[in-house]
């Protein structure tokens, strides 16, 4: 899934509105999320940023049980669909 910000955000004020969008309870969950009826992100999830456009290097941060650990590798395509959710941003 491919999301978008019109604004300027770091990486972690993207990585903590996702969380908030994708997880029931939060009170901020995106119209998307709700439609698609699916899980809240776990621990395992991985979120993959794109910066500075299409062409962009991207980094990829995996859910941890408090808060998010940059990896320091292209996850492999399998895991990150295995664990649920990816979104490229």
């Amino acid at each position: 899934m491919v999301r978008y910000f019109d604004e300027q955000l770091d990486n972690n004020d993207v990585l903590e509105q996702i969380w908030c969008e994708w997880n029931r309870g939060s009170g901020k969950e995106s119209q998307r999320f709700l439609n698609t009826q699916t899980r809240s992100l776990s621990v395992g999830d991985v979120v993959s940023i794109q910066e500075g456009g299409s062409g962009g290097p991207s980094k990829h941060y995996v859910c941890e049980a408090v808060g998010w650990d940059e990896l320091d590798e292209n996850p492999p395509r399998a895991s990150a669909i295995d664990n649920g959710v990816s979104i490229l941003l």
